[in-house]
């Protein structure tokens, strides 16, 4: 929101991108998001696999969302039409930022890059030595705790991650009790397409962790081309509906408090409009990839 004000941009075409982006880009690693942490702890996938099951659709899924978002700019722009401002409010030739603005901009890009590069290491090289992801996440936080020297917890979203966290226990307690087997299909073509078509519907309907948790138990402890399905369809599914992930719920709340006027009904419009095209065309990618590959793989 702050970078488009300081460019005059539209704030919701700006702000919109790391919402798409936490759904279109993470599939590929297994610490690109917190489904694939899961299915990491529960299965022991390797990042390998990740990259050759997943990657390709990963990529296909962010380019088509991008070409969707830059057509669709005017839509996003409509979408801020009518529900409010979509530009900060001009102050004449007043400077937008002050050199010390400048200096803490540059401080936080530092300081967070060289974090997020430390995390990614981590995520990668700890588990080789017996460490948890959980760890390195851990560890970062001091980190930026004690550079900071300060814990925002008032921002935080309690609300949101408390509703997303009660699914989860539900999920796990009536995963056994649900035919969830009936509808996820084996590691033919149309099963691979039933998976994530299921696994995008739930993480819509009930959110994508508690979608994750049930699709789990159904489709065994090692790596299937179900598994990589239920892992697509829970990961690039979410973005039709706000509702869909944590991560877009934590970022509804974030610019609503920024001052961006975002709506349910908005951010469906926009979801819809590239979320459906990026998920049927990473869902054939990863049917390309199963004919290529072989069902054993």
């Amino acid at each position: 929101v702050r970078i488009a004000d300081r460019r005059g941009e539209s704030r919701l075409a700006v702000a919109i991108q790391p919402a798409l982006l936490s759904s279109l880009a993470s599939s590929g690693l297994p610490v690109s998001n917190l489904t694939n942490l899961i299915a990491v702890a529960r299965d022991h996938l390797s990042t390998t696999g990740f990259l050759v099951h997943l990657g390709p659709s990963t990529v296909v899924a962010t380019v088509v969302g991008w070409l969707c978002y830059r057509k669709g700019l005017g839509r996003i722009e409509s979408v801020m039409a009518d529900s409010g401002p979509s530009r900060a409010s001009s102050q004449g030739d007043e400077p937008v930022a002050s050199r010390a603005g400048a200096r803490s901009r540059a401080r936080v890009l530092a300081v967070g890059g060289a974090v997020v590069v430390a995390v990614v290491v981590g995520f990668v090289a700890v588990p080789s030595f017996g460490g948890q992801p959980y760890e390195v996440a851990a560890a970062a936080d001091v980190v930026l705790l004690v550079l900071t020297r300060s814990a925002p917890l008032r921002v935080v979203p309690w609300q949101s991650v408390g509703t997303v966290l009660g699914l989860g226990v539900l999920a796990s307690a009536a995963a056994e009790h649900l035919a969830v087997a009936r509808v996820l299909g084996g590691s033919s073509l149309a099963g691979i397409a039933g998976a994530t078509a299921v696994s995008a519907a739930g993480a819509n309907v009930v959110n994508n962790l508690p979608a994750l948790l049930v699709a789990l138990p159904a489709v065994g402890h090692r790596a299937s081309w179900t598994l990589w399905a239920v892992l697509l369809g829970t990961n690039v599914g979410p973005l039709a509906v706000p509702s869909g992930s944590l991560a877009v719920l934590l970022w509804l709340e974030t610019v609503r408090r920024l001052g961006v006027p975002v709506r349910d009904r908005d951010y469906l419009r926009i979801g819809w409009w590239i979320g459906v095209p990026a998920l049927l065309a990473s869902l054939a990618m990863l049917l390309v990839l199963r004919v290529a590959l072989g069902a054993s793989q």
